[in-house]
């Protein structure tokens, strides 16, 4: 792997392994409050979650070197006090674990929604493609797309790498002879939607190679599409939305491409930091482009494009379906209140709303209303 500014003549900095018993205390030294009746549950803890994931990942947000940079920040003023790697007085390690585990379920969730997601919008994308390019490989025509876009033809052998790939595993099954190299072989055909299609068809549509598409290749795919299919591709998915959130006709909501690709771009960039089990809650990001009617409709100031996690939360409205939607939001407001009730060393509102970007009062119910354009779970 290349790293950047790596001088294989320079030995790097060594960190030494630490059993648990060190680890906790080096947290005691750092005024982590822990009695002796919770060190074996904290060493299993531990040992099942890690030192990184728990402390390095969610524990910053209890050290005092954090709230002096966040106080600097709103003085203008720098502190003159010593940096310290201590926790805040008052913080426990199960404060600590009770963030990671909001985190860890977050994640699961959001990672379940974003799934459904893709789908709806691959299926949607490919359909307007194929609507509008009826012609079987329409996809490997360049004509087909966006002209003026320079990387058409790198989209396109990235369509044709696909399908190689998938017909690589045939010539390669031919010519093996070794029975257990056949049997997976004949395994890793029918886990590709490429090669499997393509065991009992000699044609290859485009919605067969969508399968083994993800939001990386779907948003190269959709960027490069004619820009009156790409307009047609935001209002089929409004059309879905209107519908599903029984929107009245005069307030119907509408989806510039622009705030479509964006959403594409953070939707795969979430995914990836998920599917690589990177903290999500704290992710910023820029270029985000908002949804004004969605804020409106919540009564939620939008500001600036630097966007935080309840960012990608609110825009995920967009692609979901009511109940879905309320279920997700139901089980985030549940660790949010998690986090007020078991979270005592420090101001919570500072996780929950400067961080996470939640607005001020989300995890509490909401009164019923008559307008069922209000009728959603911000």
């Amino acid at each position: 792997m290349y790293i950047k500014n790596f001088d294989p003549n320079v030995k790097p900095k060594e960190k030494p392994f630490t059993t648990l018993e060190q680890q906790i205390e080096i947290l005691k030294s750092r005024n982590l409050s822990i009695s002796s009746f919770d060190i074996k549950i904290i060493e299993n803890q531990l040992l099942k979650s890690t030192y990184y994931n728990v402390i390095n990942s969610c524990g910053y947000l209890f050290k005092v070197q954090t709230h002096r940079k966040r106080n600097e920040k709103l003085n203008g003023k720098k502190s003159k006090k010593k940096k310290t790697e201590n926790f805040v007085t008052g913080t426990t390690f199960n404060q600590i674990y009770t963030l990671h585990q909001v985190e860890v379920s977050f994640k699961n969730r959001i990672m379940k929604e974003l799934l459904k997601i893709e789908y709806l919008i691959k299926s949607v994308v490919i359909y307007v493609f194929n609507e509008n390019h009826q012609e079987l490989d329409a996809y490997l025509n360049p004509n087909n797309f966006n002209t003026r876009k320079n990387s058409t033809n790198g989209l396109i052998e990235e369509l044709e790498f696909k399908i190689k790939r998938a017909t690589d595993l045939f010539e390669s099954l031919k010519s093996e002879t070794n029975k257990n190299k056949i049997i997976n072989l004949e395994k890793k055909i029918s886990n590709n939607a490429i090669a499997s299609y393509l065991k009992n068809h000699k044609e290859l549509p485009i919605w067969i190679i969508a399968k083994e598409m993800d939001f990386g290749n779907i948003k190269w795919f959709y960027d490069h599409m004619n820009i009156d299919e790409q307009n047609e591709v935001c209002q089929r998915i409004m059309d879905i939305y209107n519908f599903n959130w029984a929107i009245p006709k005069d307030r119907l909501f509408k989806l510039k491409r622009e705030q479509f690709s964006s959403h594409l771009t953070s939707f795969k960039e979430i995914r990836n930091k998920l599917a690589h089990n990177n903290n999500i809650l704290f992710y910023r990001g820029e270029n985000f482009k908002k949804h004004n009617q969605l804020y409106n409709k919540y009564n939620i100031k939008s500001t600036g494009n630097v966007y935080k996690i309840y960012d990608i939360v609110i825009s995920m409205e967009l692609y979901m379906n009511t109940d879905d939607y309320r279920q997700m939001t139901n089980s985030l407001k549940k660790l949010i209140r998690n986090i007020r009730k078991d979270i005592t060393a420090i101001d919570t509102d500072i996780i929950v709303n400067e961080i996470f970007g939640f607005p001020k009062g989300y995890e509490e119910p909401k009164k019923p209303s008559n307008q069922k354009l209000n009728g959603g779970n911000a």
